[in-house]
C-alpha cells in the first residue's frame, strides 16, 4: 500500500471509528500527532475528531432527508440510534450518499427491538423506494399510440418494458395510509387497517406517486416488472383473483390502461 493510500485509509477509519465511539476513537488516535499538525487552538486529535462529528452529522442528515416518515414513528432519540448502527454497521462505500439508504430496509427487516416493527419496515421500504424513483435515470413511456401498433396475436407473449423508477412492493401492514398521513398531514396514525396491502411507487412528470393495488393487479404488475410475459402476469393474477373470472379480461384492460397513462411503463417487447 502506497503511503498516500496507508494514509487515505487511516485517515477514514478514525473518521469512522469516531463517530461510532468516540471514546475509543480517542484512544486509537495515539498516531494522529504524526500524520497531523496541530493547530493555533485545537491538537492533533481534536481536529481529527472534527471530521469524525461531521461525518456522522451529515450521514444522519441524509438519512433523516429520505425516511422522514420512519423519524416520524420512531421519535428522534430512537431514529439517531438507528441511524448510528445503520452507519456503523453499512458505512457508505460510494463518492455519492443518493444511495446511502439503499440497505436499511434489509437492515431494518434484521431488528427485533423497534416499535411497531412490521410497520416501520414497511415505511422504510416505501421510503426507499420513494428515494429510488426520484433518482431513477430518465425514460420514454410507453404511450396508447405505442400499445395500438402491437398486433392483437403478438401480446400474449410481449414482454412490458418496466420504467426505471417503478417498484412494486407487497406489504404486511397499511403502511401507506401512515405515509399519506404523515407527508400530508404530519400526524403519526394511532391504529391502522389490518394488512396486508400492495403498491407502486414511480416517478410521473417530475414527481414521485404512490399507486395503492389490488392483489390481483400487484400479481400482474410485480410479474411484468420481472420480465414475465402477459401471459405470465395475466395468469399470476387469476390465481390470486376471488372476483368474477368473467369480469377479469375488462379489469385487466382498465389496469393496463391506467398503468401506461401513469407511465410505469417504457416500452413493449415482441415475443
Amino acid at each position: 500500500m502506497s503511503p498516500l493510500r496507508a494514509t487515505q485509509r487511516w485517515f477514514l477509519d478514525e473518521v469512522r471509528a469516531e463517530s461510532a465511539t468516540p471514546r475509543s476513537a480517542r484512544r486509537s488516535r495515539r498516531r494522529a500527532s504524526s500524520v497531523v499538525l496541530p493547530s493555533a487552538t485545537l491538537t492533533a486529535d481534536e481536529r481529527v475528531a472534527v471530521y469524525g462529528r461531521m461525518y456522522a452529522a451529515r450521514l444522519h442528515e441524509c438519512i433523516e432527508a429520505d425516511f422522514p416518515v420512519t423519524l416520524a414513528l420512531l421519535g428522534h432519540r430512537r431514529f439517531s440510534k438507528l441511524v448510528l448502527r445503520y452507519i456503523t454497521r453499512r458505512p457508505p462505500s460510494s463518492w455519492s450518499l443518493n444511495r446511502l439508504g439503499a440497505g436499511m430496509p434489509a437492515f431494518v427487516r434484521t431488528l427485533d427491538d423497534l416499535p411497531r416493527h412490521a410497520l416501520v419496515c414497511d415505511v422504510v421500504a416505501i421510503e426507499r423506494a420513494m428515494s429510488a424513483a426520484f433518482d431513477a435515470p430518465d425514460s420514454k413511456s410507453l404511450t396508447p399510440a405505442d400499445v395500438a401498433r402491437v398486433p392483437a396475436r403478438a401480446w400474449a407473449n410481449a414482454r412490458l418494458v418496466p420504467s426505471p423508477s417503478l417498484t412494486v412492493l407487497a406489504l404486511a401492514t397499511s403502511a401507506n395510509v401512515a405515509v399519506k398521513s404523515v407527508l400530508e398531514n404530519d400526524t403519526v396514525p394511532r391504529r391502522l387497517a389490518p394488512g396486508p396491502t400492495w403498491l407502486a411507487v414511480y416517478r410521473k412528470d417530475l414527481r414521485v406517486w404512490r399507486l395503492d393495488l389490488t392483489r390481483p393487479m400487484h400479481a400482474a404488475l410485480s410479474n411484468l416488472a420481472r420480465g414475465r410475459t402477459l401471459a405470465q402476469a395475466l395468469s399470476a393474477a387469476s390465481r390470486v383473483d376471488d372476483g368474477d373470472p368473467a369480469t377479469l379480461p375488462d379489469r385487466v384492460r382498465r389496469w393496463f390502461a391506467l398503468w401506461v397513462d401513469e407511465g410505469v411503463f417504457a416500452a413493449v417487447r415482441r415475443g
